[in-house]
This record gives structure tokens, C-alpha cells and sequence, in this order.
């Protein structure tokens, strides 16, 4: 069977899905594919790797349960039958002979209900339907729902602390004392008895993310130098904050012990009709830090993991220089409100592991920031 993939109501390509087997027949208007799709090096285009960064993750808990559900073979399958639809940008799927339109059928203005969701996360009984929940990627559980016409991203912990959720929303008021980074903001909030994080979309119908992912997946690199290739992509688009954003990005992710700043969850943001690259997207995803699964006898900062430019933190963090404007005083009053929440939900014990880690990486940075500063003076 013949599909459009368009972007709102412009036809871009023509798709065959036919036996599980995809195979992209034409070319409609090559300025807007998607920017994951086209391969530089040879001009030509990998249907594949977009349709599979579009669909659910293999290692989602819940996968089988929703293809049953859904009553489809394979994530392929539950990617059309959902129409591709997302809320991360403007691309979607539909037959050459459906009428549909981005009005009718796109989740940034229209209902979607919360149905889906609470099938996916609380098994309550539902109907088949378009949902965005079908195409966001990640291996934790999470639901979109929308509230007042805002969409919002409830996001779940894992075993055995749970611990994600309280870490989202206390990251992103620690992020605050970062300017460049212009932190999403996170709420706590409530899943029956189980804690959840929920953080509003970023992304509007207008302007769309592109994660730095897809821009390196793209790139030839043979020195496999992600750092370098994408200052220089930055610099090319005119992405003036860049250096400054990713300078304060891993003080932060060391400040935090975040193990996973993949190159998913940085990116850049992009004008839907032009597609002309304009920023940097704000920070989000900030959930395995503070040391979240860490058994407490075990946190003790040493060899702590990072990404994606180097690792361990204290190798990473020596890729950054004097940040401007930071602010210390808030930095050092998110202390106690992590200890708080710390020894709120799990102990004592948990909660002073965690901010003695935070204390000691705190008073690096600000030394750091007082060398570089003696050292920019002296140069003057």
C-alpha cells in the first residue's frame, strides 16, 4: 500500500509499506524530508533509520502489551496504524487516498484524552486510538496528557528507587542558576500511589526539535569527534550559543551526576516551513542524576559515568571554561532543598550521601570559577 509522508498539509514523499517491507518510491519536495533522512555523503535517503527513531523503543516493558492492543505484528505496523503523528514536529503518515488533513488529526490542537495513556501505565480499558504515546521514543514508561490546551509529558521511575521523578523536578530548579541553558521546567506529580514527574512540550507546531543525535547520525566523521562536528554544525547554522550552552551543559551534568546526556537529549531547535536551524533546544532529561540508582553505601563520586563528549565527569569537566553568570548563591541553597527531598522519600542516610557529593562538586566549580577568572585578569 502507497503512503504520503507530509509535513502539515505538504505531501513530501511517496512510501510503499508492503509485507513489512518499506521502500520510499518518490521524491515530492526534497527541501522538507526530514533532516534524519538524508544521507550527505551520497544524497540519498534512509527511510529505515526515521521510521525507526519514530517508533516505540524494542525495550519498552509495556511493547507487547500495546501490539496486542492495537492488534498489529509489529512496531512498524502500530507506527503507520497511528498515522506517524507525534509531538515532536510536523511530519506524518496517511494513504495516497485519505482525505485527512493536519487539522483534523495533528495532537498539537486537537484532543487526544488521556485513555491511551492510562492503558499504557494503569491497564484500564480503552479504545484504539491515534495517541502520541505510540511514537515517543525512551524505555520509560511515560504519557502524554493535556491540560488547559498545554501538553504535558508524565514521566515514571524505575526500581529499585523510584528516584527519577523527584530528580527531574529538582534539576530543573538547580538549572536555573545556568542562564544559557533555559531549563524546561518539571512538576511532581501523581499516579495513584506512584510518583511521577510532568514537564509542558517545548515544541509547538511551529517550531520543531531536532535532536543532536540525528545531526551527528548524519555526519562523516572518521575521527568519531561528535564535540568538533557539532561546534562546526552549530557554526554553520549560525547557532551563536552553542559554545556557551554546552559550556554550561557539562557543569551541570557534573554538578548532578548525570550518567545520561546522550546525544538524544541535547539538540537543536528548527522553523517547521523553512526548516532553517534557529537554536539551541532548552534542557530536559535530567532524570538519571543525583546518583538515582545507586545503592547509598555505593555513592561516593568516584568513576561516576558521563556523556557524550567524555567520561568520567572529572575527564568531561575538563572540557569547559569560565561560565558567565552563574549563579553560586542558588546553587549552593539547592543543597538543602535536595536534602529535603531526599530524606523525605527515602533517609537520612541517602539524602546526606547525595548532597555531600553535591557540596564537594559545588566547591570545585566555584574554584574553578575564581582560577579562570585570576587567569583572564591576569591576561589583560
Amino acid at each position: 500500500m502507497d503512503y504520503l509522508l507530509m509535513k502539515k498539509d505538504l505531501p513530501v514523499a511517496v512510501l510503499r509499506f508492503a509485507q513489512r517491507q518499506i521502500m520510499l518510491r518518490e521524491i515530492l519536495n526534497a527541501e522538507k524530508m526530514p533532516y534524519l533522512m538524508k544521507i550527505p555523503q551520497t544524497g540519498e535517503y534512509d527511510i529505515m533509520h526515521w521510521l525507526d527513531r519514530r517508533m516505540l523503543a524494542k525495550s519498552r516493558a509495556s511493547l507487547s502489551k500495546i501490539l496486542t492492543f492495537y492488534e498489529v505484528p509489529t512496531r512498524m505496523h502500530l507506527l503507520f496504524k497511528n498515522k506517524g503523528l507525534s509531538l515532536t514536529d510536523t511530519y506524518w503518515l496517511k494513504r495516497e487516498d485519505d482525505s485527512s488533513t493536519w487539522g483534523e488529526v495533528n495532537f498539537f490542537e486537537n484532543d487526544y484524552g488521556d485513555k491511551i495513556g492510562d492503558f499504557i501505565i494503569n491497564n484500564t480499558l480503552a479504545e484504539p486510538a491515534l495517541s502520541p504515546d505510540l511514537t515517543t521514543n525512551g524505555v520509560m514508561e511515560k504519557s502524554w496528557r493535556k491540560k488547559d490546551g498545554q501538553d504535558f509529558l508524565f514521566k515514571f521511575g524505575r526500581p529499585p528507587f523510584y528516584q527519577e521523578a523527584f530528580n527531574e523536578v529538582l534539576c530543573s530548579q538547580i538549572a536555573r542558576a545556568f542562564p544559557a541553558l533555559r531549563a524546561v521546567p518539571y512538576y511532581l506529580g501523581k499516579n495513584g500511589e506512584q510518583s511521577c514527574s510532568l514537564c509542558p512540550n517545548f515544541i509547538t507546531q511551529d517550531i520543531e526539535f531536532v535532536p543532536a543525535s540525528d545531526v551527528y547520525s548524519r555526519a562523516y566523521d572518521p575521527l568519531g569527534n561528535s564535540r568538533t562536528y557539532l561546534a562546526e554544525f552549530a557554526k554553520l547554522n549560525h547557532i551563536t550559543e552553542y559554545k556557551e550552552f554546552i559550556n554550561q551543559l557539562l557543569v551541570f551534568d557534573y554538578l548532578i551526576g548525570n550518567s545520561d546526556r546522550n546525544l538524544g537529549n541535547i539538540g537543536f531547535m528548527r522553523d517547521a516551513e523553512s526548516c532553517q536551524f534557529i537554536s539551541m533546544a532548552p534542557v530536559f532529561d535530567n532524570g538519571n542524576s543525583l546518583w538515582f540508582d545507586e545503592p547509598t553505601d555505593r555513592i561516593n563520586g568516584i568513576e561516576d559515568p558521563s556523556k557524550p563528549f567524555a567520561t568520567p565527569h572529572e575527564e568531561q569537566i575538563k572540557l569547559t571554561h569560565h561560565i558567565h553568570g552563574l549563579n553560586m548563591q542558588l546553587l549552593y541553597t539547592s543543597v538543602p532543598m535536595v536534602y529535603e527531598v531526599m530524606a523525605e522519600q527515602y533517609d537520612k542516610k541517602r539524602a546526606e550521601k547525595i548532597t555531600e557529593m553535591m557540596k564537594v562538586r559545588i566547591q570545585s566549580v566555584e574554584e574553578r570559577q575564581k582560577q579562570r577568572r585570576h587567569s583572564r585578569d591576569r591576561e589583560k
